[in-house]
């Protein structure tokens, strides 16, 4: 299951171009687990309060 994920995961993001914004934290943290696991380094998993603090708020 892990490398599906992964690997769903990577075409999803295109690569790791875009990051996996999680609306929980709980989520977050079992995908950078599972992620780290697989020793995949190239996908950006973020809660959504992060990407609202990193990406939204400095546009308003």
């Amino acid at each position: 299951m892990k490398g599906r994920v992964t690997a769903s995961l990577l075409r999803a993001t295109r690569d790791g171009q875009l990051p996996v914004v999680c609306d929980a934290s709980s989520c977050t943290e079992g995908l950078r687990i599972l992620l780290e696991s697989a020793q995949e380094s190239g996908v950006r998993v973020i809660d959504a309060v992060e990407f609202v603090d990193a990406e939204v708020l400095p546009r308003l």
